[in-house]
């Protein structure tokens, strides 16, 4: 049980870091959008 519990946390870390990567990387995009809109 303990293992299974922390694989499980390990990869909800990974997850998570995955998402904010994601996100920071559509922000950027969403930027360069905006500017080169105005541009």
């Amino acid at each position: 049980m303990k293992t299974t519990e922390c694989e499980f946390n390990t990869q909800y870390t990974y997850m998570k870091s995955n998402l904010f990567i994601l996100i920071y990387i559509f922000s950027l995009l969403f930027k360069c959008i905006l500017i080169l809109k105005v541009v």
